[in-house]
């Protein structure tokens, strides 16, 4: 038993000896360990079936599902599928319908179906690309050893033409050696604001 569960039981089986104790006011006693009479009444009623084991903590699980799937569909589903091995779940779920079956689980359901059977090999994991930086390899030591080039997004003039502004800068001190507004991102006028002196 762990340590927390072996502390529950404790302090159940506490309670409970003093509850059985003669002239104990239940009320009092439930106060006085932090609990509803109702709790205590089921402690007590626990420990005169089942003795100290039975104050440990019971499973919460269901003892039935609702939603289950019954082994005769899983065993319908399974041959469907070795007779179909490249068949995922929508066309296994059809065949289903096909073959009279009353219970169709859900896609997800018989997923889970052919994953705990081994029928669903999974996919090979491609290694990620590292994603691009954005920034070159090359870095400036000094000023005008590397200049950058770059639009600054566009906008609309007074006339309504649009307007691409070019910029040049040093990469050192990052000084904006230049600033052409041009009329596209071509790169026929991209050299002419480049070579213009």
């Amino acid at each position: 038993m762990p340590w927390k569960e072996t502390t529950v039981v404790s302090i159940r089986e506490e309670f409970v000896l003093k509850a059985l104790e003669p002239r104990t006011n239940l009320a009092a006693l439930c106060r006085e360990f932090g609990v509803s009479r109702k709790t205590g009444y089921k402690w007590l009623e626990r420990y005169k079936s089942g003795g100290v084991l039975a104050l440990r903590d019971l499973s919460r699980r269901p003892r039935t599902s609702p939603l289950g799937v019954s082994p005769e569909v899983i065993v319908d589903l399974v041959a469907i599928r070795n007779a179909h091995p490249r068949w995922g779940a929508r066309k296994l779920i059809w065949a289903l319908e096909q073959s009279g079956t009353r219970s169709i689980p859900s896609e997800r359901t018989v997923n889970r179906i052919l994953e705990r059977c081994g029928l669903i090999v999974p996919r090979k994991v491609h290694p990620k690309r590292p994603p691009a930086s954005g920034k070159p390899d090359v870095s400036a030591d000094q000023p005008n050893a590397l200049w950058t080039a770059d639009y600054k997004g566009h906008f609309r003039t007074g006339d309504g033409q649009y307007c691409y502004p070019l910029t040049v800068a040093d990469g050192f001190s990052r000084y904006l050696l230049g600033c052409q507004a041009l009329s596209s991102t071509a790169v026929a006028g991209a050299k002419l604001g480049l070579t213009k002196e």
